[in-house]
């Protein structure tokens, strides 16, 4: 017993957020088909062996017990050899017409007709006796309906894809039996089909001819209407009167088009005339006006009036009269006034001729528009006219049409009708012949081992399977990390493998870690550490509650092992073995069961005075205590809150080793004092659904639940763990 070391400054601890319910409320059930493939191989071996042996012997009492012997009939069918379908209906005779000929072909050998006279004819009971004998009562005579009936079942006929080939065939236990069956209804369907052929033929020929009278009648019908047309709307000049309408309307339409340019030119020089008028400094005449003005009479007379008195003022001005003189200035008054009056009348003379024009060129442009108008109008009755004649001229030509497409179908169905005609001169053969006779077969139809072998042993196989993955959904225990997975709120903090796996076969699991650091064993658990330290640094926590699902799910073993591994990263660990039940660690740890737990929880003693050092001077134990001292209830009062923070005060880590959960309520309690929590299950032990339960309980709980480990998987359950251990071994072998 050995006084616990100096106390460290503590680490926070915040606690993590609560986790809200998960929306998943089932399991669901994956199944990994690679590997069943590798746990069940030899499972499937065996059924398929057992499948190959069962088909073989199920072919042999199948052929001793109910043999099936099938004899065949091949017929040949061709392509028509008239044009009669072409001159009923318009068809052509193609591959789609023959595929409906060969299908109606099938379905008449095997119709009640054709077996009812088989079933009829006396040779059945000679030729077939055994077949015949059930169906014959006992005056002698057959029972017809019976017997067509069941022999309906027997006898198949089919085209043969991709062929002109018919197949009809008769299967029976007895294959002379057989092939005398299928030879009977050979020859009733030959007769029938003769007998078909000509019927068809006569009502063929019936109906050519009357639909040769009605397409003659339709001719007479439709020249008659052709003929009136002609008379009522002389015809006779039709082209000319076509000819003359388009040259007119092409007239017509020359002279639209000049219209149309003289009225655009007119529309601009009224447009610059309105400019004009409404410019500000007035109007500004054109010199052509300017120079008609001029010639106007009244202008040139004042023109000649002020020439007379320039002549005068200057005769004044030669005798000597100055320019003051009154006589000057009345000449010079004279001319002022006449100059005025000339101005006026050239201004006045201008306007006028201004406003005619303006007047001209909108009268120009009414006489323009009606004279469109007019044409436009005569250019429509142009039109009506062309189109009451393309009229005629369509109607007679549909009418030509009409007349020449019923002489051609006239035409075709009279050749129809001499080729039914030849037929019944018996000059064209059938179209169904009988291409290959039939024979005793040499071979069983059924049973054939080809087929009863492969489907012997896919049935079992698939039974084999069936059986195989409703044992694996039915199977609830967690077999593997990946069963975790489908747990709700539930998450994997690291996966031990069962001791038997570990290729160095550790003698002490419990010190695994410490007896055989290199072993597989060993390396799971470093493994496991990092994840589960992580978590703890970056939650603040120091305090980890190691729960065991049910008993010998090795917890116990677990958390001596992850107190080993701790220690080992120089950290402080503390280990309390909680389980006052049934504990172990101190003989683990080869240290004494008190004082402990229970002596610190009663006052009895502290824990630096109950702590035990072990080998390892990183890692103490808290044993579970004096005997009489065991209270299951004080591991949840506040002595056991007290315990745990002044644990956390002087250790790294402090890992708590409690009962299981099954049995006993401890780890609830723990649970709510320890910063958090993991889940120790064994595999092909505890069942999903229990997991699943525990999950909940901690998530729920005040300490973060950090997750699942499992513990003792195999490698037979979890597929490439084997694998992956021999590659770990070989390593760490090769490295020391």
């Amino acid at each position: 017993m050995t006084t616990a070391p100096a106390p460290r400054p503590p680490m926070p601890t915040p606690r993590p957020p609560a986790q809200g319910p998960s929306s998943t409320t089932g399991l669901q059930v994956t199944i990994d088909p690679v590997r069943l493939l590798k746990k069940y191989l030899w499972v499937f071996v065996a059924a398929g062996v057992i499948g190959v042996v069962l088909g073989v012997v199920g072919n042999i009492v199948l052929g001793r017990v109910a043999p099936v012997w099938r004899s065949t009939v091949i017929f040949q069918a061709f392509p028509p050899t008239t044009q009669i379908d072409q001159a009923m209906d318009g068809r052509t005779g193609n591959k789609d017409e023959l595929e409906r000929f060969m299908q109606t072909q099938a379905q008449v050998m095997t119709s009640p007709r054709v077996l009812e006279t088989v079933v009829r004819n006396p040779r059945l009971l000679s030729e077939a006796p055994t077949w015949a004998e059930p169906y014959v009562a006992g005056d002698g005579n057959m029972d017809t309906r019976t017997a067509v009936r069941e022999l309906s079942k027997d006898v198949r006929a089919a085209p043969m894809r991709g062929t002109e080939f018919i197949q009809l065939s008769m299967s029976y236990r007895d294959p002379a039996e057989a092939t005398a069956i299928v030879g009977l209804v050979r020859g009733a369907y030959m007769s029938t089909f003769a007998q078909m052929s000509t019927t068809s033929r006569g009502e063929h020929q019936t109906s050519l001819q009357r639909l040769i009278n009605e397409g003659r009648a339709q001719v007479r019908t439709l020249q008659t209407q052709r003929d009136q047309i002609l008379v009522d709307e002389d015809i006779g000049t039709l082209d000319n009167r076509i000819s003359e309408s388009a040259q007119e309307l092409q007239k017509i339409v020359e002279n639209l088009a000049s219209i149309r340019l003289n009225v655009e030119a007119i529309e601009d020089q009224i447009a610059g005339f309105e400019a004009q008028l409404r410019a500000p400094g007035g109007v500004t005449y054109s010199d052509s006006l300017r120079e008609t003005v001029n010639r106007d009479q009244e202008i040139r007379a004042i023109r000649q009036r002020i020439d007379g008195l320039d002549q005068m003022i200057a005769s004044t001005r030669g005798r000597g009269i100055g320019e003051g003189h009154r006589d000057i200035l009345v000449l010079q008054s004279q001319r002022a006034a006449a100059q005025d009056m000339l101005e006026s009348t050239r201004e006045r003379r201008l306007r006028d001729g201004f406003d005619a024009q303006v007047d001209g060129a909108r009268r120009g442009l009414s006489q323009l528009r009606a004279q469109e108008a007019n044409l436009l109008e005569r250019r429509e009755d142009v039109n009506r006219r062309n189109n009451e004649l393309t009229r005629l001229v369509r109607q007679i030509s549909d009418l030509d049409s009409e007349i020449q497409r019923t002489q051609d179908s006239i035409l075709d169905r009279e050749n129809g009708l001499r080729n039914i005609q030849a037929i019944s001169a018996g000059r064209f053969a059938d179209r169904i012949q009988v291409f290959q006779q039939e024979r005793i077969p040499d071979a069983r139809a059924f049973p054939r081992l080809i087929v009863i072998g492969p489907l012997s042993v896919f049935l079992v196989l698939g039974l084999t399977t069936g059986v195989i993955v409703l044992r694996e959904i039915l199977d609830q225990r967690v077999k593997s990390a990946s069963d975790i997975t489908l747990i709700p709120r539930a998450r994997v903090v690291g996966v031990i493998p069962d001791a038997s796996e570990d290729p160095s076969a550790p003698k002490n699991i419990a010190t695994v870690f410490r007896d055989q650091p290199r072993g597989v064993l060993a390396e799971s658990f470093r493994q496991t550490r990092s994840p589960l330290l992580k978590k703890m640094r970056q939650a603040g926590h120091k305090s980890l509650l190691v729960v065991p699902g049910m008993p010998e799910s090795g917890a116990t073993t677990v958390a001596s092992n992850l107190a080993l591994t701790f220690a080992a990263s120089d950290h402080r660990v503390l280990l309390i073995d909680a389980n006052m039940r049934r504990p172990a660690l101190h003989r683990v740890f080869e240290r004494g069961d008190h004082p402990g737990l229970a002596d610190v929880l009663a006052g009895e003693a502290t824990l630096d005075a109950a702590a035990q050092i072990t080998n390892d001077e990183n890692l103490h134990l808290l044993a579970c205590g004096t005997d009489r001292l065991r209270v299951f209830e004080r591991l949840g009062t506040q002595a056991m809150r007290d315990l745990l923070a002044d644990a956390r005060t002087k250790y790294d880590v402090v890992l708590v080793d409690v009962a299981p959960a099954v049995v006993s309520g401890d780890a609830g309690s723990l649970s709510n004092l320890c910063d958090a929590s993991v889940l120790v299950v064994r595999a092909l032990s505890e069942k999903r659904g229990l997991v699943a339960r525990l999950c909940n309980e901690l998530n729920e709980s005040q300490g973060e639940f950090l997750g699942v480990l499992v513990n003792g998987v195999r490698s037979a359950a979890g597929g490439y763990l084997k694998r992956n251990i021999q590659a770990t071994h070989k390593y760490h072998a090769a490295e020391s």
